[in-house]
C-alpha cells in the first residue's frame, strides 16, 4: 500500500483525535496511553459485577438453605412456612441472580478482551468516540 493512499485516512484520524484530546485535557500524543488506562479501569469495573453476582448467589443459597430448615424442632413447618414473605423475597432474589448471571455471560467476552488485548479495545473505544 502506498503512503499517499493512506495519508487522507491518517489525517482524518488525527482530526478526530485532536478535539477529543482537548476535551479530555490530555495531549494528543498521550491519548492512546490514556485510552489503555481507561480500558483497564472499565475491565475492573465490569469485573466487579461478576464478583457481586457470585457473592450474591452464595448468600442466596445460604438464605434458601436456612429457609428450608425447620422453624422449630417440634413442627414440620419451615422458616419459609412461618414467614411467607421470605419465600417471596427469595424468589425475587433468585430472579435477580439469574438475570445477573445472564448479563455477566454476555459481557464476559468484553471483559476478557479488555484484559487480554487492551490496545485493541482502547483503539476500538477511541474510534467509537471519534465517530460520535
Amino acid at each position: 500500500m502506498e503512503t499517499e493512499a493512506i495519508q487522507p485516512t491518517i489525517e482524518a484520524i488525527v482530526k478526530g483525535l485532536t478535539p477529543l484530546a482537548q476535551q479530555l485535557q490530555v495531549p494528543a500524543e498521550k491519548l492512546f496511553e490514556w485510552a489503555i488506562k481507561y480500558n483497564y479501569s472499565q475491565g475492573i469495573t465490569d469485573s466487579i459485577l461478576i464478583f457481586s453476582v457470585i457473592i450474591g448467589a452464595y448468600f442466596f443459597v445460604q438464605f434458601f438453605k436456612w429457609g428450608e430448615k425447620k422453624a422449630r424442632p417440634d413442627t414440620s413447618s419451615t422458616n419459609f412456612d412461618e414467614h411467607e414473605y421470605l419465600y417471596t423475597l427469595s424468589v425475587i432474589w433468585g430472579v435477580i441472580e439469574v438475570l445477573g448471571f445472564v448479563i455477566c455471560f454476555f459481557s464476559l467476552s468484553n471483559i476478557v478482551a479488555r484484559f487480554v488485548s487492551p490496545e485493541f479495545m482502547a483503539l476500538k473505544d477511541l474510534i467509537s468516540l471519534i465517530v460520535k
